[in-house]
């Protein structure tokens, strides 16, 4: 009658079987270390046939290269099947030496609970990337130029966790007018600089400065109509009036 009957005194009853799928982020995408991103892992109880509320789990993300992972993530709790571990910029930056710039991977799944199998994804692979940020502080608009100057560009670079980059970024600057460019890459110091020529057009330049790293990000900041260049200023047909010797220069006649 497709009944069936135990004869005992003691039974185990098993935890639930349980599936979990990887849900965010994808495989093998880039991630921003500066901007807040969600990973999700979903889990669905077989036996029941639901996707459980309050069960328990982890989602781990690799600390060397993409096999080592983190010893004890931190423990989460399940909302209808979703497990979801929220990484900030600050969680990032807190220990940047585990989350380096580069390849990692993740992973996720019930882990630990008391009702459910323990059950998680097979690992994803992620590229963590940073972002530069420029300081653009010379020339710093207060001044203009003349055709034959030399013109001292400067600038400072930061990352998103706040480390210096000046000296290992690769700081390319640029004056710009109309269809015209000229450029300079920064030393060590973040400086470098550009003599002007006949060929220079005059006018308002407007000024770049582009930064980049590997592992980072490219920066391009733009300063509009930073200076004015000039054609030098000349002495045209000097005259002495009165034109006699005696009478010194800037009598009135």
């Amino acid at each position: 009658d497709g009944n069936s009957e135990l004869i005992g005194y003691s039974y185990t009853i098993e935890k639930d079987d349980i599936n979990t799928d990887a849900i965010n982020p994808d495989q093998e995408i880039n991630i921003n270390r500066s901007t807040t991103t969600v990973f999700s892992v979903r889990s669905y109880d077989r036996d029941n046939k639901t996707y459980p509320t309050g069960s328990t789990g982890k989602i781990w993300i690799s600390i060397v290269g993409t096999t080592v992972f983190e010893s004890s993530p931190p423990l989460l709790t399940s909302n209808d099947g979703w497990f979801n571990r929220t990484m900030t910029k600050s969680d990032w930056c807190a220990d940047q030496t585990s989350y380096f710039l580069g390849k990692h991977a993740w992973y996720g799944g019930t882990y630990g609970d008391s009702y459910v199998k323990d059950n998680t994804t097979q690992p994803r692979n992620f590229t963590l990337v940073g972002d530069l940020i420029n300081n653009l502080q010379q020339p710093d608009g207060s001044s203009n130029f003349t055709i034959g100057s030399t013109i001292t560009f400067s600038g400072t670079v930061t990352d998103d966790c706040g480390n210096p980059r000046t000296a290992d970024s690769v700081i390319v600057y640029k004056m710009i007018h109309g269809s015209f460019e000229s450029s300079c890459t920064a030393d060590a110091t973040g400086s470098c600089s550009i003599t002007t020529n006949s060929s220079f057009p005059y006018g308002w330049y407007n000024i770049s400065m582009t930064t980049s790293k590997d592992g980072y990000n490219t920066n391009v900041t733009l300063a509009e109509n930073r200076f004015f260049l000039r054609s030098q200023i000349l002495l045209d047909d000097p005259k002495k009036i009165p034109t006699e010797t005696l009478v010194p220069w800037g009598k009135s006649p």
